[in-house]
Parts: C-alpha cells; structure tokens; sequence
C-alpha cells in the first residue's frame, strides 16, 4: 500500500487505490524495499513471499508489474525469508561492479535462530542472477538480524544496521527500560580474497566522532600457552584493537562477579568460537547461551589482521581483518567487564602489535 505527504511528511494521506500489490494468500508477503532503477528507468520493489523474493517494477509507484522471482532453489531456506536489499557495490581496489542481495531468514541461521544472508552476483534491471552455491552470511553472530542499507548515502558508501537480537529469545531478554538495540552502523563493501568476492562490513569512520580516552600498552610477546591478564579501565564502554599474525589464542573477559566470556581464534583450525555460557545472565532463556558459536575462518591472510572489538553495557561486536569476519552478540554480565586475559594457543611465540583500550562516549548524554 501507499501513504503519501504534500507537506514534508509533517501529514500523510492512504492512496484510496490501496493495495496497489494484492496478495493472492501468501501468508508472509511483507518488507518491500523501494528504489529507483537506473538499468530500467523505473522504480524497482523487492517483496519476500515466504521461501523466495519477488522483484516487481513500476513507473509511478502506483501500477506495478512482477518481473522476476529469484531464491525458491538458492539459499538457506530453514525458514521464513524478510528484509531483502538489493545494490550495486565495487569490488575493491577495481572498477568492477557486482550486485549484493541481501536476505534476512528466521530460524536457520548457523548458529541457530536469527540471521541474515547475503548474495552476490548481476542485476539486469528486471532479474538477479548469482553463481554462488553455499550460503553467505553477513554476520556469523547470534544478534544481527533483519539489517537494511540506506540508499543515496553520501560517497556513494552502502551503510548497513541491523537489529541487535535473535527471535530465539528477544521477548525474554533481561532489561525493563529497553528492549534490544541496533548494531553500530558499518559500511560495506566486497572484497576478492584468493579469486572469491566476500562482502565485508566494518565500523564507520565516523565512529571515531565518540571515541574518547585510550590506554594503549602498545606491543608485547606471549610465549607458548603464557597468558597474559590486562585491567580493563573503561570495561562495557570500550574500543579494543590490537594486530596479530597467525592468531591462535583465547580472549577471556572477566568480572569480580565470576563472569567469564570467552573468545577462541584458531587460525590453525580456521574457526573462531564464541562462548558466552558463563557471561553473565543467561538463564533467561534456554535458547540464549545454546553451547558454543563457531565462525569459519578459513581464507585469512598470512600477514597481521586487525582484531577490533566493541564492547558495550550488553553487547559485543568483533571485527576481524576490517569486517572479513564478523560475529554480534548480546551479553548480560552482572557487572561490568574488569580485565581481559589473552592466552596463546600455538606453539610459536604470537606477537601482539597495537593493543589499544579506547573509551567510547555515551550517546545518550
């Protein structure tokens, strides 16, 4: 349907011609994503109807014309399809072009429940085509769900947000005030690693407008399976980077409250394990700790990858290699965070360059 402004969208009207796309019985027809085609000089929707989307174009908004379906065969299907975006992003460092689908599925993400695919392949104006044969995510993650992109961004640059939580236990989170929150906004783009094209997403630079006081201790060497233990000044309210190459090691986080949440990147083993069983509050919902998360790692480079870590009052959210590999989850710990501990796993010594604890500014205030 369409409701439309004559007043900058102070006041809206219902269009009397409404609907202006029936639904013929589909039980989930929902989510349109409206914009304009280049490739067609018309406006483009995407609509998800159950297992698969529907692409339908229009020259006033008002009649619309179905002109493709794309997915009943491709994808993950271990549940009801939402949110598509659909958009054109170049390949870094070229001037190829590719098109990235974007679709939400609620359950059948990897790690259980919520999640939200991606697709990359060619748009012709009417149909989206794509050679890819395994799902993609876009985050590997419990808690980055139903994310969209917003159109005509400045630079040309594809922002994404998505929402902070997993249909798994949203309604049962543990808080009184709110109720779940949305991810940090990240700018995407594709990347070709080793002859494949992955979409990446990582923070946006302006996120450096809240960044606050930093604590940096710099460079030290962690020999076999040492451990080393580093206070936390700003706990649930902090940026941690650092730079490793060959990362195979543990992250304990860690409060005087016997919370203890764990992060494993085996570069060996090409995965990355999360493990929030003993975080903080979790009996809310036996859905929310769920044993442990894993995340493929398997085309890392051989050099020194970025590990970044956003740490908030009840989420976390890990970079690795500027957005190669992505994992969103919600924590609950009783009390803030107070030291983090980095163990090496490898029988080598392991070189950690850059650690950096940057206090991030409340938004709020």
């Amino acid at each position: 349907g369409i409701a439309y402004s004559l007043d900058d969208g102070d006041s809206w009207t219902k269009y009397e011609g409404n609907p202006v796309i029936g639904n013929d019985g589909i039980k989930d027809f929902r989510d349109p994503k409206v914009f304009w085609n280049p490739k067609e000089q018309n406006w483009t929707m995407l609509l998800v109807a159950g297992d698969h989307l529907q692409i339908w174009n229009s020259l006033d908004l008002k009649e619309w014309k179905k002109v493709s379906e794309f997915g009943k065969e491709k994808g993950a299907h271990g549940g009801v399809w939402e949110c598509p975006d659909l958009f054109p992003l170049k390949i870094e460092g070229t001037d190829e072009e590719k098109w990235v689908l974007l679709i939400s599925i609620n359950p059948g993400a990897p790690n259980g429940g919520s999640g939200t695919q991606y697709f990359i392949g060619d748009f012709d104006g009417t149909t989206f085509t794509t050679d890819q044969t395994e799902p993609q995510w876009i985050d590997l993650g419990r808690d980055n769900y139903a994310g969209v992109t917003y159109n005509d961004a400045p630079n040309n640059d594809r922002i994404f947000i998505g929402w902070m939580s997993n249909w798994d236990y949203a309604r049962d989170t543990p808080t009184e005030k709110w109720r779940s929150a949305m991810t940090v906004p990240r700018k995407l783009t594709l990347r070709k690693i080793e002859g494949e094209v992955f979409l990446v997403n990582y923070p946006l630079d302006n996120m450096k407008g809240i960044e606050d006081k930093a604590i940096s201790n710099s460079q030290f060497e962690l020999t076999k399976n040492q451990k080393k233990m580093i206070p936390l000044k700003y706990g649930n309210q902090s940026e941690i980077r650092f730079t490793v190459k060959n990362p195979e090691m543990t992250l304990y986080f860690s409060n005087e409250a016997d919370d203890n949440l764990d992060i494993v990147i085996d570069r060996k083993n090409q995965v990355v394990i999360f493990n929030r069983d003993k975080s903080g509050k979790i009996d809310f919902s036996k859905k929310f700790a769920g044993g442990l998360q894993k995340m493929d790692m398997s085309n890392l480079p051989e050099e020194p990858v970025e590990v970044k870590i956003l740490l908030d009052h009840s989420s976390m959210e890990l970079f690795i290699n500027g957005g190669q590999y992505v994992m969103t989850n919600q924590i609950f710990p009783n009390e803030f965070y107070t030291a983090m501990t980095l163990e090496n796993n490898s029988n080598d010594e392991l070189n950690i360059n850059d650690f950096t604890e940057r206090k991030m500014k409340r938004i709020w205030d």
